[in-house]
């Protein structure tokens, strides 16, 4: 039975986002996997796990991901993060946290924190992208980068 082989790696295997089994006859299967890809990962009750691009926790080997920690306690808002990580791939980031005042928080590989707010996350970051170019055109290595304001970054060296 096709339907439950297919039910039952999916309960199985959380690393699987869908399986698609074709028949073809008279005497084959052509199974295809598509398996999840991490984004962030993030600390659980069962050591560090891997969210991905729809917030779904699975665990997996050691990647190259970011930690996110904390989270933020509305899913809305962990959606937020994760869709525009996803969609922008900013390949500066080593970490990501939440802070319940400034919204979200970015860690830079180079240690420069990057307050990006509660929303409009790409707008910011690319103010605070901006900021980080021009500072290391001058030689110059900030702490941190408030990207909050509206045309503008404001910056602490």
């Amino acid at each position: 039975n096709i339907s439950s082989l297919t039910e039952s790696l999916l309960s199985r295997k959380k690393e699987i986002q869908s399986i698609v089994v074709t028949r073809v006859f008279p005497s084959a299967l052509i199974v295809q996997i598509k398996e999840r890809k991490g984004v962030v990962q993030v600390f659980s009750e069962n050591g560090v796990t891997v969210l991905d691009s729809e917030g779904f926790a699975f665990k997996k080997g050691p990647e190259a991901l970011p930690l996110f920690w904390p989270l933020p306690k509305n899913k809305n808002d962990l959606l937020r993060v994760i869709s525009w990580y996803t969609e922008n791939k900013p390949n500066s980031v080593n970490g990501l946290t939440w802070d319940q005042n400034i919204g979200l928080v970015v860690e830079t590989k180079n240690r420069t924190r990057v307050y990006l707010g509660k929303k409009h996350y790409s707008e910011s970051w690319n103010r605070a992208q901006e900021s980080l170019d021009y500072l290391k055109s001058k030689g110059l290595r900030a702490r941190i980068i408030d990207a909050t304001y509206n045309a503008r970054a404001v910056i602490t060296l």
